[in-house]
């Protein structure tokens, strides 16, 4: 989906400029798998050497009061 791939690709610019001027120390990255591997391609070390844990879930449809239990694996 080129939508879909144009997003990450922005996402990825986004936290790429964050991390370099030090807007965040550590990042968290919970998406679903192929989202995931994407974004890993599209990482450089900005934004890889800050990622703590990854969560390879699609979370969209989770309603939020059962987020916790599915973020779990990542404390």
């Amino acid at each position: 989906n080129v939508e879909k791939h144009k997003f990450v690709k922005d996402l990825v610019g986004y936290l790429d400029a964050a991390a370099l001027h030090g807007k965040f120390d550590q990042l968290f990255v919970v998406a679903a798998p192929r989202t995931l591997g994407e974004i890993r391609k599209l990482s450089n070390g900005h934004i890889a050497s800050r990622i703590k844990a990854e969560l390879g879930k699609d979370l969209t449809n989770v309603p939020e009061p059962e987020l916790p239990k599915h973020l779990a694996p990542l404390d």
